[in-house]
Parts: structure tokens; C-alpha cells; sequence
């Protein structure tokens, strides 16, 4: 019976692990999604910046 409370124990044990790394692998990935979110955003920002630029250098080229 003292056996049977090991294997019990280290099953469980097992299980524990296995949901805590689990759980940090999620945790990782919901990081690197954020970070390309993040990423996206400022290079989209840039994008704008740029045609915005472009399109004031057209505007003032037009005029002279």
C-alpha cells in the first residue's frame, strides 16, 4: 500500500509538471505574439510616415 502512495504521488507529480510547462510555453508564446504586434505597429507607423513624406514632396513639387 506504501508503493501504491509513490506511484500515486509521482503521477500527480507528473501531471503538475506537465500543466506548469504547458502553462509557460503559453505564456512564451502570448509574449512573441505581443512583441510582433508591437513590431507590426511601429513599422506600420513608419510605412505611414513615409508615404505621408512622399506625398507632401509631390504636393510642394506640384507648386513650383
Amino acid at each position: 500500500m506504501n508503493l501504491d502512495y509513490v506511484l500515486f504521488g509521482l503521477i500527480l507529480c507528473g501531471i503538475g509538471l506537465a500543466i506548469v510547462c504547458f502553462r509557460s510555453e503559453y505564456l512564451h508564446l502570448r509574449d512573441l505574439r505581443a512583441i510582433e504586434r508591437r513590431r507590426e505597429r511601429v513599422m506600420r507607423e513608419l510605412q505611414l510616415q513615409r508615404l505621408s513624406a512622399q506625398a507632401g514632396d509631390r504636393e510642394r513639387a506640384a507648386r513650383t
